[in-house]
């Protein structure tokens, strides 16, 4: 079992053949209860069969007792409801909306990775085209400045010469209730998994920068040393560290503004989709060549490809002008969620 995204899993085809404790395989056990043929037509059917134990508020893999308390078994479907079995077979209706507080066991097609083909799954793993997400709140701990010079309320701060220079930050990011209900599947979802992108409209090309994921758990389980696991609280409505780094803004490469975009990253078909970005030049341009045009004055256009997949939630987008005054102070809300962006100083 690994933990790697928040709850505990079971990638199923990188145990099936793992031995019990009775000398039989994983396989060899589930099929005492369904079948040898059936697993095996669910297993080629679903390359990425995964076995989750959920981060519930009242419930952990860490807190359960495997001698005295036997889970109901969910599969997980696109609705907001999730079927669910005990071990005699009984049916229960489980509302995604509605968390249990007893833990409950998914099956599902796991979220987090893709497999290729089951004839290269081992190869894959080896070179690293399967990896697991670990589960962080911060992406590269980047930190942003909590004070501000007094410089920096005067006119356009990006200008002064003690700013041009500083690589900006995605800092920080806010997800209230509604947020996590609209971009997570309920309780039977992992992390919150932001995914963003830094679209902006060079002088030599449309520029679409992957910023990365940041895996957000619904709630803070700890191991104490002396009273054992414990949930320290649920990470709804507040702000998060997210520290990705973005480049320095020269506003002869990028215009007047950029825009931010974001998703709730799930598995699913790729979907490509054609945008634009148009920003502003006022102070000449840097050509794709390297050369300097003092004298342009106007507005570039860009198209390019933007990609995300089917099963992604659209959290929105943001623009971010040249001449804002960023920091702890300023918030930009897109239709879910509200971002800060700051100076890496």
């Amino acid at each position: 079992m690994k933990q790697f995204d928040g709850d505990y899993d079971v990638m199923y085809h990188m145990v099936k053949d793992s031995q019990m404790p009775n000398g039989k395989t994983f396989q060899e056990v589930l099929s005492e209860s369904v079948g040898m043929n059936q697993i095996n037509k669910v297993a080629e059917a679903n390359l990425n069969l995964n076995i989750k134990i959920p981060a519930l508020k009242n419930a952990f893999a860490g807190t359960w007792d495997t001698q005295k308390y036997s889970p109901l078994v969910g599969v997980k479907t696109l609705g907001q409801n999730v079927a669910a079995f005990d071990g005699t077979g009984k049916k229960y209706v489980l509302s995604t909306l509605s968390e249990p507080d007893n833990i409950v066991i998914i099956i599902e097609n796991s979220e987090r990775i893709k497999v290729r083909t089951m004839e290269t799954f081992r190869d894959d793993i080896l070179q690293g085209i399967i990896t697991f997400k670990p589960k962080p709140s911060v992406l590269n701990g980047r930190n942003h400045r909590q004070s501000w010079p007094s410089w920096w309320n005067e006119g356009c701060p990006r200008d002064n010469s003690q700013a041009q220079n500083q690589r900006n930050l995605f800092s920080q990011v806010y997800i209230d209730t509604n947020a996590w209900g609209y971009g997570t599947d309920g309780w039977t979802e992992g992390n919150f998994e932001l995914s963003t992108r830094l679209i902006t409209a060079k002088t030599g090309e449309f520029d679409n920068q992957n910023l990365g994921v940041a895996s957000i758990p619904r709630y803070i389980w700890r191991n104490h040393p002396q009273l054992g696991w414990m949930n320290y609280g649920e990470n709804i409505n507040r702000w998060y560290s997210i520290g990705a780094a973005m480049p320095v803004w020269d506003k002869t490469i990028y215009g007047d503004r950029w825009k931010l975009r974001f998703v709730e990253k799930d598995n699913g078909a790729t979907v490509s989709q054609t945008i634009t970005m148009t920003s502003n030049f006022t102070a000449g341009i840097k050509l794709a060549d390297g050369t300097f045009n003092a004298g342009f004055n106007g507005a570039i256009t860009r198209t390019g490809t933007y990609t995300y997949t089917d099963a992604d939630e659209d959290l929105g987008e943001v623009f971010v002008y040249y001449c804002d005054k960023l920091g702890p102070n300023t918030n930009y809300p897109t239709s879910s969620i509200q971002v800060q962006v700051a100076m890496n100083w």
